[in-house]
């Protein structure tokens, strides 16, 4: 029990000196905040990054633990052999983004990016959709 207040005492002291340091210099003060607050800046939008895309499953996809992405871009013909791969594959979607849309309504127009699917695209997510139906055409190229 002695230790752990000598400890505590200790601390208080450090802390007391610490503050004192960073009063007498504020220039320094300055530029230790800065930097303190930009490198938990940097590693909580990282940390928010891998959260989303890595350490969570997606909430939508039926079967999150199935699913392989190549990271590399494929060809339409490459993607027609992955398909045809059965052995390996039990579904295969492509997709192609960034690609920028134009949507009008009563005049008014405005520029939104989207991506172009295959028509295997959401079965083989296990997507069904809240209203309507899905394309049913493959995607041709």
């Amino acid at each position: 029990m002695l230790k752990s207040r000598r400890y505590l005492a200790d601390i208080g002291r450090d802390i007391t000196r610490s503050i004192r340091a960073l009063v007498a210099s504020p220039g320094f003060t300055v530029v230790a905040l800065l930097s303190l607050s930009m490198g938990i800046c940097i590693a909580a939008c990282a940390f928010s990054e891998m959260n989303g895309i890595v350490l969570r499953n997606l909430p939508v996809v039926s079967k999150p633990d199935e699913l392989v992405a190549l990271e590399l871009p494929a060809t339409y013909p490459e993607f027609k052999r992955y398909r045809e791969r059965s052995d390996v594959f039990v579904a295969a979607a492509a997709y192609l983004a960034p690609v920028p849309f134009t949507l009008s309504f009563a005049g008014h127009k405005e520029r939104i990016w989207g991506h172009l699917v295959s028509g295997s695209y959401f079965s083989t997510l296990g997507v069904t959709p809240a209203m309507g139906r899905l394309s049913r055409r493959s995607m041709q190229m």
